[in-house]
């Protein structure tokens, strides 16, 4: 059953083809028995964004080998791993990251990927371009284990700065996305409506959106917040996101949209350009949003697009859809 669940979980697909492989182990610093999972993708700026690879990892060596045709010389790839102490996975069981990443295959083979694997880890960085009163900072980390199932990511913490420089320590391990916010009420959440947004921005790096916390985690989490605090209104940064999951999917996918309060459509379009489905129109609040389309019974299996258009922005995200 906890097979099934991890699986179906990461929602990566395996061929039975021989070619590029990856050679590693695991290496924690406590014991344990609990089965392993590696996942090895591609960088997510890159076309192949949503080609990812897996394996379980077994005690007590901890070896794992992956390999398939689509792993190639030509691409950065990053290494994860993750050890769940039950049927799905937690903020705080040992995760990790390839201290390498990202790496590269030389003719179609690399070996001696070690990921060490911790239950806690350091958050740190630097907010650039704020010229605010430093204590007026909040962070927030979200937690990104909910998004594997198709649910927005959950804000897990929140932590007041007292400089643009910071260093959080003991942060649970596990997939964050995090946030940066002016509280300008004082209030330590992060408000937003359609009247009224507290200046924010995200961290974004080669994996898109998402920083892994636990073993190997030494990249500082950067976030560019460009206000200089001389009045409480500021324009709503330029980000605009669509993610889909599953990637492939057969029956139901859900789109989880990032942006700021505006009005948007969201229709999705063959790869011909013609419309074969609406998903919205109208005033959207912000944050982090779930969509869910269900194809029409008669729509063929295939590559699609799905497009979310705001003023004077627009986020898209190819999707494949499998009978």
């Amino acid at each position: 059953m906890k097979k099934f669940a991890i699986v179906a979980l990461i929602m990566l697909s395996a061929c039975g083809v021989f070619a590029g492989t990856v050679f590693g182990t695991l290496e924690f610093t406590a014991p344990t028995t609990d089965t392993g999972f590696v996942i090895v993708f591609h960088d997510f700026s890159s076309l192949y964004d949503t080609m990812l690879f897996f394996t379980e990892v077994y005690p007590p060596s901890y070896e794992w080998v992956i390999s398939d045709p689509l792993i190639i010389d030509d691409f950065d790839y990053y290494a994860l791993a993750i050890v769940p102490s039950g049927l799905m996975p937690i903020l705080g069981d040992p995760a990790g990251q390839y201290p390498g990443n990202p790496f590269r295959l030389s003719g179609g083979n690399i070996a001696d990927i070690t990921i060490p694997l911790d239950t806690i880890g350091t958050v740190f960085g630097t907010i650039t371009g704020y010229d605010g009163q430093p204590d007026s900072l909040v962070l927030g980390l979200y937690n990104y284990y909910p998004f594997l199932i198709g649910l927005p990511p959950t804000l897990a913490f929140t932590y007041r700065l007292d400089d643009t420089v910071f260093s959080i320590e003991n942060v649970p391990a596990g997939p964050f996305t995090v946030r940066a916010w002016v509280d300008l009420n004082g209030n330590g959440h992060f408000d937003s409506s359609a009247a009224y947004i507290e200046p924010f921005a995200w961290h974004e790096n080669d994996m898109g959106d998402i920083i892994a916390v636990g073993g190997g985690s030494f990249e500082p989490t950067d976030i560019h917040l460009p206000w200089t605090g001389v009045s409480e209104t500021q324009p709503l940064p330029e980000r605009l996101a669509v993610h889909s999951f599953p990637n492939p999917f057969n029956s139901t996918a859900t789109f989880i949209v990032v942006g700021e309060g505006a009005n948007y459509s969201g229709a999705v379009y063959d790869i011909a350009g013609r419309k074969v489905a609406d998903l919205f129109e109208g005033a959207y609040l912000g944050g982090i949003t779930a969509l869910m389309w269900s194809p029409p019974e008669d729509l063929e299996s295939g590559t699609y697009l799905v497009r979310i258009v705001g003023p004077n922005k627009s986020a898209e995200r190819q999707i494949t859809y499998i009978k």
